[in-house]
């Protein structure tokens, strides 16, 4: 799935969560959901509501791998598990 994160509801077709992260599908997966316990190995690019790049494993060439559900993160902000939920 590719998906757009951000803290502002002014995207159309944006979903906005209690917590404050907003996100907008921008191409739905057809894969499995992730269950607790599973590793993940994901590319995702974070951007600030006004559309800047603060982090970006494709820039990097390097997906991130971690074990979905799990806490701590290990490195995965909570924006991300709550975009992956």
């Amino acid at each position: 799935a590719v998906l757009r994160a951000s803290s502002s509801p002014s995207v159309p077709g944006s979903r906005c969560l209690d917590s404050g992260l907003c996100i907008t599908d921008i191409r739905a997966g057809k894969g499995q959901v992730p269950s607790p316990g599973k590793l993940v190995v994901i590319h995702y690019t974070g951007t600030t509501s006004d559309g800047r790049v603060f982090d970006s494993t494709r820039n990097r060439n390097k997906p991130i791998a971690f074990v979905y559900g799990g806490r701590p993160f290990g490195g995965v902000c909570e924006g991300l598990m709550q975009g992956l939920e």
